[in-house]
């Protein structure tokens, strides 16, 4: 919970620091006969951070949890070098408990007020939140709450709220960078970044309708459940057409990525980059994979993704979707042998305690598309519109080569752990999936895949 919680409120810190509240510029003094010379630069800039949070009463183990994340974000900030208009920032944590008490979380506020913070996380429910973002919008003071779920919350018509979701947990650290970029492109004041990580707003499918539907405004989701909408997705994972994550981003970077965006945007969603998920590989409880055979009779969970479905059958295993939440008890449970993913996400999630067999199968690439609702967008300014675009854009980057790295050293890592690795026959495995691909050239996504598939190959 700690480190989770630590990502989102690192990322609200960051979007806080590009938002925060200025000072307002004194008035300009009367004509001198000559010119004084002009102030020397600040050296340092202070960026103080409200946290409130219940650290005390029924929830206190959940307030102090989000207390130390955001202390450990703090640091981290600190320890990052950033700077403000030229000047090294120097991040101060203020910290208030609320109780879980909307009277005692009003309080907090205004203690948080008077201390003339430049943004505040918090607090971590609806009731507390909603009374005391009138404090804060008064002052002028940013506010994030990293999960009040009401919508009234960022429906009061306060400047600029929004809600940016992401389901893995280790997509937090790029939305901080999205944060910065943010400040960048100078929207300080008009746009607020509420995150909520780890499925708090629901499952990758709840929150592709939600963005759609305009009740969420921007979402780093799963590409199998974009191509439920978007049916198109689904041909990046055909498998074994990628074998790393730059063959794939070749062509999304290019004129088929922008046809993608554009059927994307008559589903109501806004394309802000594709991501990087990883190549996935396969890990099970039962034994170790190195043929085509070693797969029969395996019950493997899969994501909401047709495709993966039809991969697990093909090589004779048996598909079961199951909630990536709900993913680590079901494998200690034993209601499935095994699952595939990328290995961030089987170290992320610690799946290596409940699963001793890793296959590097590479079987198929993923993306991550990270979206904004049209309904949003349109309500953008030029302005606004530009700076958000360019934010991703970097965002993007700076995500890609995340994941590139984490994949450099997490294999190590999982060795380390206990994990058995082996490698596969890839071309036998390839052979035995060659089907999946003739399927899907038959379906009405087959003249988009039919580019994609003499692009890649």
């Amino acid at each position: 919970m700690q480190v989770n919680m630590k990502l989102a409120v690192l990322a609200a810190a960051v979007a806080l620091a590009a938002c925060g509240k200025k000072e307002e510029a004194a008035p300009a003094p009367a004509a001198a006969p000559a010119a004084a010379p002009a102030p020397a630069a600040p050296q340092e800039v202070v960026v103080k951070i409200g946290h409130v949070g219940p650290t005390s009463g029924a929830i206190a183990h959940l307030g102090k949890d989000n207390e130390n994340g955001a202390r450990m974000a703090i640091e981290e900030l600190n320890a990052a070098g950033l700077t403000i208009g030229g000047a090294k920032a120097k991040f101060e944590l203020l910290a208030e408990d609320d109780a879980a008490d909307p009277k005692q979380g009003t309080a907090a506020a205004q203690k948080l007020v008077d201390a003339k913070v430049n943004g505040v996380i918090g607090h971590l429910n609806s009731g507390t939140t909603i009374p005391a973002s009138q404090l804060y919008n008064d002052a002028g003071i940013p506010q994030i709450s990293p999960s009040a779920t009401n919508p009234k919350y960022t429906r009061q018509g306060f400047p600029g709220a929004f809600r940016v979701v992401a389901d893995d947990v280790h997509l937090g650290g790029t939305l901080g960078k999205y944060a910065i970029e943010t400040l960048k492109a100078k929207t300080a004041g008009r746009i607020e970044v509420q995150v909520a990580p780890s499925a708090q707003l629901g499952d990758d499918a709840a929150m592709v309708t939600a963005v759609r539907t305009g009740a969420l405004d921007m979402t780093a989701n799963s590409q199998g459940a974009v191509s439920v909408a978007v049916p198109e997705y689904a041909a990046y994972g055909m498998p074994f057409m990628f074998s790393t994550p730059a063959q794939a981003f070749k062509l999304l970077d290019g004129p088929l990525g922008q046809e993608l965006a554009q059927k994307s945007a008559e589903k109501g969603m806004v394309v802000l980059g594709y991501w990087d998920n990883g190549i996935r590989h396969m890990t099970n409880s039962k034994r170790p994979i190195t043929k085509v055979e070693d797969m029969k009779g395996l019950k493997m969970r899969t994501p909401p993704d047709a495709v993966l479905v039809d991969i697990m059958q093909a090589l004779g295993a048996e598909a079961q979707q199951i909630k990536f939440a709900e993913l680590y008890v079901a494998l200690q449970q034993g209601v499935v042998d095994g699952q595939e993913n990328p290995l961030v996400n089987i170290h992320a999630s610690k799946l290596y305690e409940v699963q001793k067999h890793l296959a590097l199968t590479s079987h198929m690439f993923q993306m991550t598309p990270f979206l904004m609702s049209k309904r949003t967008w349109d309500r953008l300014s030029d302005a606004d519109r530009k700076a958000v675009t360019e934010a991703a854009a970097e965002a993007t980057a700076l995500q890609r080569k995340m994941s590139q790295e984490a994949d450099d050293k997490l294999l190590d890592d999982l060795k380390a752990k206990g994990v058995q690795v082996t490698t596969v026959d890839k071309a036998a495995f390839a052979k035995a999936t060659a089907a999946v691909d003739a399927k899907w050239l038959t379906t009405p996504i087959g003249p988009y895949l039919k580019k994609v598939i003499a692009a890649a190959r």
